[in-house]
Order: structure tokens, then sequence, then C-alpha cells
């Protein structure tokens, strides 16, 4: 099978791949794909092997789509903060911080032994983890998995665990000595945060309310009740005041649909926001979504007041539309992982987009086409990049089909022949 190493990627510029199909690849190489912050999805069905640092810092890769993986090497998905969905049932041995800040919901496996290396730690949003025939388990594989709540452990027997995971239960059917050491659940299910049309209704009545860790209010609420929350719904807020989100580090989304300013540092250093929903919003002040570095989702197209830092080291915009933008202020969009902002822009600050990864294409009919240190003015940019290796599989089907041809022509040949002679028979 293909084997890809980082010495077969060098020539390509892997800022504007975002996808990956290798049908063929069997091993993925040390640092084969580290560093390429905009690949998003990778296709390779008989991959088995993942070696270390192999998608180390790919930032928006979302998801690999693969049923072969025997093996994870050492932080081969390291601060992978967009990546969701993998297939590791057959996994052999995970290494050590393999999977460190991601968004997995739940890890499930039947083939490995023991979890002593740290794996999966700093998983804000990991619920459950099963692992059907693990006997050695310490808890510092999951540390700092906030939201963990179930274990599966049914074969294990050395089990490393710490007083402060009391949260943490363990399923009816895992082993006694996973019983001894963490209380038992019967809930097996994970939980989904999403707004609910009862708590908006419910808001005809009380001026807040919180129901499965999502809040619904009219207008903005105090912030020190907040921390643990996964979502907001503003109903009829049209300014977000200053810091009044600031640090909550679990919020994952805010419907916001009547607000058109969002202040001060509003959602500063919510590092699990990934979506804003306003169709209004025109104002954003300074810090507004510093560190939401997953925030991916929001709408821009009616923005007219950028301020500085308001989306500081976030890795997930993109390709940024902003049509009512008159002006790119100092340091807008700074410290981002923007390839291009398209818009109507006048002017922008020498500084506007100071420390983005590589340099911005800005497109806009009213500025001069031309190189300008930290961006360039020219044409719209198309990303539609796609790397894949030998296409066998077509090769087969082509073969295939080709076969199915000729048999058909054989039998179609034959019916004729036999008509032939029932015809000759007849007279």
């Amino acid at each position: 099978g293909l084997k890809i190493c980082a010495k077969d990627m060098q020539k390509i510029n892997k800022q504007i791949v975002f996808n990956v199909i290798a049908p063929n690849a069997t091993q993925i190489f040390k640092g084969a794909f580290e560093n390429w912050t905009h690949l998003q999805f990778v296709y390779a069905p008989r991959l088995n092997v993942i070696q270390p640092n192999a998608f180390k810092f790919c930032y928006n890769l979302r998801e690999l789509v693969g049923n072969s993986l025997v093996e994870v090497g050492l932080e081969s998905f390291y601060n992978c903060y967009n990546f969701r969905k993998i297939n590791v049932l057959n996994v052999q041995r995970f290494g050590y911080r393999c999977f460190q800040a991601t968004q997995l919901t739940s890890i499930t496996n039947t083939e490995c032994k023991k979890l002593e290396s740290q794996e999966f730690i700093n998983n804000p949003v990991l619920q459950i983890l099963d692992f059907e025939n693990v006997e050695s388990f310490e808890v510092s594989s999951v540390y700092d998995c906030s939201d963990l709540r179930l274990l599966r452990l049914p074969h294990a027997k050395n089990i490393t665990a710490q007083k402060h995971q009391q949260q943490i239960q363990v399923t009816e059917d895992s082993s006694s000595a996973a019983k001894k050491s963490f209380g038992v659940s019967k809930d097996t299910k994970v939980t989904k945060y999403v707004a609910l049309q009862k708590g908006v209704d419910k808001l005809q009545i009380e001026n807040s309310v919180v129901l499965n860790q999502v809040m619904y209010c009219t207008s903005t609420p105090h912030i020190k009740k907040l921390l643990s929350l996964k979502g907001i719904v503003l109903v009829k807020a049209k300014q977000i005041k200053r810091n009044a989100f600031q640090m909550c580090k679990f919020l994952n989304f805010a419907i916001c649909p009547e607000v058109e300013e969002v202040g001060y540092c509003s959602f500063s250093d919510c590092y699990q926001l990934k979506r804003f929903s306003s169709n209004k919003l025109q104002t954003l002040k300074e810090y507004s979504f510093s560190q939401c570095r997953i925030l991916g989702q929001i709408n821009l197209t009616k923005v007219k007041t950028i301020s500085t830092q308001c989306f500081d080291n976030n890795v997930s915009l993109i390709n940024v539309y902003m049509p009512d933008c008159k002006h790119l202020s100092e340091n807008c969009l700074g410290r981002c992982q923007i390839l291009q902002v398209v818009g109507n822009f006048e002017s922008v600050d020498k500084d506007g987009l100071y420390e983005c990864l590589q340099k911005v294409n800005v497109v806009s009919s009213k500025l001069q086409e031309g190189d300008f240190g930290s961006y360039q003015v020219g044409n719209q940019v198309r990303f539609q990049e796609i790397l894949g290796d030998e296409h066998v599989e077509r090769k087969n089907l082509r073969k295939m089909l080709e076969n199915k041809r000729k048999r058909c022509a054989v039998i179609k040949n034959a019916h004729y022949t036999i008509k032939k002679m029932s015809m000759l028979r007849g007279r």
C-alpha cells in the first residue's frame, strides 16, 4: 500500500489544501501533515498506521474516514481543535497525547489493552469512553476532560483513579475493579446541547431560564452564574454588554437574533464557542471574540465596524465575506488563520492583518492591487484543492464495467445464435 511521508508533501502548498483523498494509503509517516492548518477532511479507507505528529496542529481537520486503523502514534492529532470524527474501534495502541484538545464526544474501542499515557487529555467535550478490553487504566489518560461522565471498562483489572474525578461513573457491565473506583450509572447516551422552543416559550413568564445547560434570556444576564453553560439564547437584546460572557469556556453556541453590537471582550476566552447566530450584526468592539479559536459560524455580511483584535487567535475563519465594511482597522483580523477577506473596503490599516499565518488575500474593487506586506490585494480565489494518490479504485471500477460489458455482449451474441437456430429448425 501507499506510504505518505513528510518529504512527499514538501512541494505542495499546504495552506490551500482542504481535502486529502488517499484511497490506497496504509501508513502516514511522522509529521507528514503537521501544520496543515487549513486541512479539513481526509479519506483513507485502508489506513492502518498513523505515526507521531502526523496531523499535529491541523486546527481545522474535522474528520478522517477509514475503518482499518490499528495504531495511532504520539501527538498525532495534537491540538486539532475542530477534530470530531474518526473510527478507532480496532486500534491496538494509542500514543502519548495522541488526541489532546479535540472535539471528540465519544470514543469506542475493542482492541486496546491499556490506557496509561495521557492519550485523551484536555478534551472538553468528551463525554463517553468505551473500551471493551482495556485491562489497565489510569485516570490521567482523561485528565482535564471536564465533560467526561461515563466509562465502560468491562475487563479492567488495574485502575489508578483520583478522588477529584468524582463526577466520572462507569456502566453497570464494567468490572468490579472499575465499580470500586467510580460510581455506577445507567445513562449511556451522549448529551446533546441544543436550543429548544420550550425554553423560549418560558420567557413569557420569566426573564431567564436554564434548561440542560442552555440559558434563555431577554437581556444580558449576570456572568457569575454562567461559567458552565453550553449555550445562550438571547431573544430581544440588540447589544451584548462588555465582558458579558467572558471566560465562559464551555460555551458552544450563542443565538442572538436581534443583536447588532457585540461589546468589548463580550465573548473573550470562550474557547469552545463554535457558532454565533445573528443576521443583524453590525459592530464588533475590541476583543469581542478574542481567543474564540474554533468560532467558524458567524454572519459578517452586515458588519460595518470591526475593531482591534476582535478575532484574535481564531483558527477557524478562513474565507471571510464583509460587503458592508469600508475599513479594516489596526489588527482587526490579526493572528488568525484567514486566507481571504472579500468586501468593498476603501482602506486597510497596515497592521490590520498582522501576524496571520500567511499573506492574506484582500478582495476589493476599491483598492489598488499589489503586495502590502502582511496582505495582498488581488482577485478572489476559489478554494477547492484536493490531493489524491493513484485512483486504483476508479481503475478497478472501469475494469469491472468493461468485464460486465463483455459479458453482456457474450450473452447478447448467445441469445442471437439461439434465436437464429430456432428459426432454422422452424423451417
